[in-house]
């Protein structure tokens, strides 16, 4: 990239590398090193051609995020809780998207009219990392007959 002066790389990360999520801390140590990682590449080469942005990836049923869903639950509830079949573990409407959809994001981020674009961190997460869930909880909470000390 560097010797032909024009190259783009897309990294793709996570939300568990914004926010904290237990009993992920390997998982989130590396998706937030490799947003850093994409911030220094895009420094170190923005007069060479070449730019560098970071997506963190919000939630997209694949089998493997229900698999890892899963090892968690297990996890947290003991070896023995068996899953409802009918209603997948981890999967949040309000926040999940389709692949096609990620990837019609990110294919926009390689256009030319994006070409100024480096090293940002661009969070496709439907609002999750920007404070959904925690707006979410706090409506839940104020809508709740609630005596405070």
């Amino acid at each position: 990239m560097q010797a032909q002066a024009k190259g783009l790389i897309v990294n793709l990360s996570s939300f568990a590398g914004e926010q904290a999520l237990a009993y992920m801390a390997p998982y989130a140590a590396a998706k937030a090193g490799l947003v850093q990682l994409t911030k220094v590449v895009a420094v170190e080469n923005r007069d060479r051609g070449v730019r560098a942005n970071a997506v963190i990836i919000g939630a997209v049923p694949t089998k493997q995020s229900h698999d890892t869903a899963r090892e968690v639950a297990k996890f947290l509830r003991g070896p023995e809780f068996v899953p409802d079949r009918e209603k997948p573990i981890g999967s949040f409407a309000g926040v999940r998207m389709s692949a096609e959809s990620v990837a019609r994001t990110i294919a926009a981020l390689c256009c030319d009219d994006a070409s100024e674009l480096t090293g940002a961190t661009i969070a496709l997460d439907r609002g999750f990392s920007a404070g959904w869930l925690s707006s979410t909880l706090l409506e839940l909470v104020a809508g709740q007959a609630v005596d405070w000390p």
